[in-house]
């Protein structure tokens, strides 16, 4: 908790003198944001959602500047931030998925599940476990175990095919978890 000792100011300074050398990777504008939050330096997070944005305007930006927005206590700004991105993007797997992050910092946990639901409906050749992986912790923190277990089993169904595995750490892993979860409920 020492902030002395924990803070991002490196990082921090060492992001703003990349994003000054490479303008327009937007990446780095990324990385620095994610910092920045990090450390509460809110002012500063706003003016880099604003660059972000003029470097390529979809759900991301709009979206971080409503967590900001939300940090702030500016929670009707936020959440018109939030409805203007997928709005303007309903069909965004990543748009969604980003929301249920958000969601989850807010501690709005039921949301966030709805959000991840929503990215996985959306991905049209399933690849990625994470939204699958995100419900299962969630529904782990909140003691729902069958329905934790039920998300680790979508997530290995996910990772089975893009993999082609069937076997080996990865699967032992998810198997792992479905059955520590379902001896649990």
């Amino acid at each position: 908790f020492d902030w002395c000792s924990c803070n991002h100011r490196e990082l921090i300074d060492y992001y703003y003198a990349f994003v000054e050398k490479n303008a327009d990777f937007r990446p780095g504008y990324r990385w620095l944001l994610d910092n920045l939050i990090a450390d509460l330096r809110l002012e500063e997070a706003l003016d880099i959602t604003q660059r972000i944005d003029r470097i390529k305007h979809d759900y991301y930006p709009v979206m971080m500047e409503g967590y900001v927005r939300s940090l702030l206590g500016e929670r009707d700004a936020a959440e018109a931030m939030f409805a203007k991105a997928l709005e303007e993007e309903p069909e965004s797997l990543y748009a969604w998925s980003l929301l249920g992050d958000i969601r989850v910092k807010q501690r709005r946990y039921d949301d966030a599940v709805a959000c991840y639901e929503k990215s996985a409906e959306l991905d049209p050749n399933p690849g990625y476990t994470d939204n699958y992986l995100s419900i299962a912790y969630i529904r782990e923190m909140q003691g729902k175990w069958n329905d934790a277990a039920d998300a680790y089993e979508k997530a290995l169904a996910v990772y089975r095919e893009n993999k082609k595995l069937e076997n080996g750490f990865g699967v032992d892993q998810f198997e792992q978890s479905i059955l520590r979860c379902r001896a649990k409920a």
